[in-house]
């Protein structure tokens, strides 16, 4: 198990923690604990909803978590500050391994920076990834806070340069992020993706090459499938329900994405990965355990589904000790979703409508809001006219 499971698992332990139990000064009791003190309402969560009394006495119906999720943000933050704690200053926890806590740089003035007109960028916890992975967000937060993308978004020169970094014997990454490039997913979603794996023939990686895409064209069933119509790969994304709440996405309604990247590449990704996968599942006992797309590679879990921390990880690991490792941390999987959304409103010029759908949001203005800067300034430019892209966007006071 990775750092940042335990973390992620630490975000779900404060939720199930009933707060007017919970206090500081009973760590010492609860640590000595055979079972851990959990919400009542846990054991018997979407069965039954209970009605209490709150704090100033009112009845109402009881909340499923009781600490607020700005004061669990504050916990995960000091939870990961120590375990930094921990690795510098003491010999027992020297070798923890932190790589697959996300992290993201920020800009801040200093004393000195302030002088000279220039920002220091340091590196610190994603904790809004690590709540996303949880799968808790702030709810009481209003669809009128949503603003527009001020964060650096990829270019196509980016992605192209980030999945060179992948191994070219490491199939189930490169289609891992080539899925995240080509669909917009959100690493939930992805890590959900599933297919028929019982339709796989035995002898696949036998067949011929030919022979074995014109099977997966045909007679792959499953998310991600080919459409003969369009002439293109679809991914199908659905809201499913899993018995692991922390990979349940946010996932409203139904939608199909087509590939608007090269049919190619994703076939050949795809059929590598799928014969790589039958001969994993053979291995290790797991063929038809389960139909998930993408499975673990370590040692204690190979063969079982992943999970959205182990993309993370896929991706920390992916740009340490790289060239350009700084401007990577700039980034993380989920930029694969804006480099998507901004791609298809830049240089493929697709309506606003489409890309809202396809990216799965709640409405259009969402979508219009996020993606402001990135709003064509003009109607009438021919897609992919780069240049002229660019122009429309510098007038438009957004970023190039």
């Amino acid at each position: 198990m990775d750092t940042f499971t335990v973390v992620v698992s630490f975000v779900s332990y404060l939720r199930l923690l009933k707060s007017l139990r919970a206090k500081p000064n009973r760590a010492i009791e609860y640590s000595l604990m055979k079972q851990v003190p959990l919400h009542e309402r846990a054991k018997h969560f979407g069965k039954v909803s209970s009605i209490g009394l709150n704090f100033e006495g009112i009845m109402v119906q009881d909340r499923f978590e009781d600490f607020s999720h700005n004061i669990i943000s504050g916990f995960v933050e000091t939870a990961c500050k120590y375990l930094g704690f921990l690795k510098k200053e003491t010999h027992e926890f020297a070798d923890i391994d932190l790589t697959s806590i996300p992290v993201k740089q920020r800009a801040i003035t200093t004393t000195i920076s302030g002088t000279t007109g220039r920002k220091t960028k340091i590196i610190i916890t994603d904790v809004h990834a690590i709540l996303s992975e949880a799968s808790f967000s702030n709810t009481n937060a209003s669809e009128n806070l949503i603003q527009p993308l001020s964060e650096e978004v990829m270019t196509e020169e980016d992605v192209k340069n980030f999945i060179s970094l992948i191994p070219s014997s490491d199939i189930q990454t490169r289609l891992l992020f080539y899925i995240l490039k080509s669909f917009g997913l959100r690493r939930s979603e992805a890590r959900n993706l599933m297919f028929n794996s019982k339709n796989v023939p035995n002898d696949l990686f036998l067949w011929d090459i030919n022979k074995a895409q014109e099977w997966l064209k045909s007679e792959m069933y499953g998310d991600i499938s080919y459409d003969n119509k369009l002439k293109a790969w679809v991914c199908d994304v659905v809201k499913r329900e899993v018995a692991n709440f922390q990979s349940q996405n946010k996932t409203v309604r139904r939608r199909l994405i087509p590939n608007f990247f090269s049919q190619q590449d994703l076939t050949n990704l795809l059929l590598e990965h799928i014969k790589e996968r039958q001969l994993i599942m053979e291995e290790t006992g797991q063929k038809h355990v389960h139909d998930y797309l993408f499975y673990s590679n370590s040692n204690n879990s190979k063969g079982e589904a992943i999970t959205g921390g182990t993309i993370y990880s896929k991706y920390r690991s992916i740009i340490s000790g790289s060239e350009r490792e700084n401007f990577h941390l700039n980034f993380s999987p989920h930029s694969f979703r804006h480099f998507f959304a901004t791609y298809l409103i830049r240089i493929k010029r697709k309506p606003i409508y489409d890309v809202s759908r396809w990216l799965g949001h709640r409405d259009e203005k969402t979508t219009r809001t996020i993606y402001l800067h990135y709003l064509p300034g003009q109607d009438n430019l021919p897609a992919d006219d780069k240049v002229g892209d660019m122009v429309a966007t510098f007038k438009n006071g957004g970023k190039v």
